[in-house]
């Protein structure tokens, strides 16, 4: 099957936003492309996930964020509302994520801690050797994984970073109006 058919069949699998499906893997290839696979190497604030699966999920919203991170960038109105409406969908999402992320630990697929530092965070890394042989198969998932590298390169520090950091990074500083989460 072609690069383009398997987009096409992926885009056809799930409702975007409110699948578990769809939310499962952008957040497992996340924590696999940002090599978060032990408690020495952590992914801090799972529920900054809620606010990258459309970034993951496809690259117009990396080729969004790219230019948005350029000096001097000015986003037009198509621009901005496309990113009103990834925050939205992700404030949407995060209840239904959580819910997932504790379905993942008890498959064993993740281990959720306690942040150190502030309790009503809950940090999160991937179980790599309980995961399906073949599972990160780039045939299938390479745009994703793709998506999370750049994601990566453009926010180097996204796995460390607070939520309101992230926030303003992604949305606040390009214009849209965020809300205390």
């Amino acid at each position: 099957m072609k690069h383009g058919n398997i987009e096409i069949k992926k885009r056809l699998m799930f409702a975007k936003g409110d699948d578990f499906y769809f939310l499962t893997y952008n957040s497992l290839i996340l924590l696999y492309s940002l090599e978060c696979d032990s408690d020495k190497n952590l992914f801090i604030d799972s529920s900054k996930i809620a606010f990258l699966t459309d970034f993951i999920a496809d690259s117009n919203c990396i080729r969004l964020l790219e230019l948005s991170l350029k000096e001097h960038a000015h986003l037009g109105s198509d621009d901005i509302q496309t990113l009103q409406h990834i925050y939205v969908n992700s404030l949407s999402r995060r209840h239904l994520l959580s819910r997932l992320l504790f379905v993942l630990q008890k498959r064993g697929f993740v281990s959720i801690e306690t942040n150190k530092n502030d309790n009503a965070l809950l940090d999160i890394y991937l179980n790599l050797d309980k995961m399906p042989k073949q599972f990160f198969n780039p045939a299938v998932y390479q745009a994703e994984i793709e998506n999370a590298k750049k994601l990566r390169k453009l926010l180097p520090r996204i796995k460390t970073i607070a939520l309101k950091t992230l926030l303003n990074r992604l949305f606040t500083q390009n214009g849209v109006n965020t809300w205390h989460v």
